[in-house]
């Protein structure tokens, strides 16, 4: 289980990479998508492609954002 702190900092990089995707004229198809794999972060279309995001965000990261 993510801590609190764990669980804040990586929906912080979520949004923030789907505030570029969208920026980036990508069509979000999904967010957390879960199955008996696992789970896929966003789940984006461009133009007729889909795109699976695995985001991944670290303190050193917050820097440059």
């Amino acid at each position: 289980m993510k801590t609190n702190a764990r669980k804040k900092l990586g929906d912080f990089g979520e949004s923030t990479a789907v505030k570029f995707l969208k920026d980036k004229g990508c069509e979000i198809v999904s967010t957390n998508y879960r199955c008996r794999y696992g789970e896929i972060d966003i789940v984006a279309k461009d133009d007729y492609q889909l795109v699976f995001v695995e985001v991944r965000t670290k303190k050193a990261s917050l820097w440059h954002a």
